[in-house]
């Protein structure tokens, strides 16, 4: 059984419920193709996301998945991803890009980037330290 989650755009501060991700939205870079969203799980906010998207470049960016302390390893960082990159799906954009930066010292890079490529992301040999993901099959599979 997957777990459900959505994404809220966060519009404010007060949108964010929990302290920690409120945090994590105000230190959280903002260009002006960023948007910051909670992740929504059964009603509970589970964690901070933040995206841009290049429709131009063909790829969204994602710069952040934040799921508090206390709620890691139930499954939920996969959930959200996978939301992400539906997300993506839904608005055409075939490739998600993203550079694994740990935001928190008990996380290494390398598990960071060990995770994601657990998850389908490889290496981009075009530009040093980023990952992407083609999602092109899943787009002309919806298609379809």
């Amino acid at each position: 059984m997957t777990m459900e989650i959505r994404l809220i755009e966060i519009k404010a501060l007060a949108d964010v419920d929990l302290p920690t991700l409120m945090k994590r939205a105000q230190e959280s870079s903002k260009s002006t193709k960023t948007i910051h969203y909670r992740a929504v799980k059964d009603g509970e906010t589970v964690a901070f996301v933040s995206l841009d998207r290049w429709p131009e470049l063909d790829h969204m960016v994602l710069y952040e998945i934040f799921v508090p302390k206390e709620l890691r390893c139930r499954g939920i960082g996969s959930a959200v991803l996978a939301e992400v990159e539906n997300t993506a799906i839904r608005e055409g954009m075939p490739r998600m890009r993203l550079r694994p930066k740990p935001l928190d010292q008990g996380i290494s890079q390398a598990n960071l980037a060990a995770w994601y490529a657990k998850h389908g992301y490889e290496w981009d040999s075009t530009t040093a330290g980023d990952m992407q993901k083609d999602l092109s099959t899943e787009i002309d599979s919806n298609k379809g």
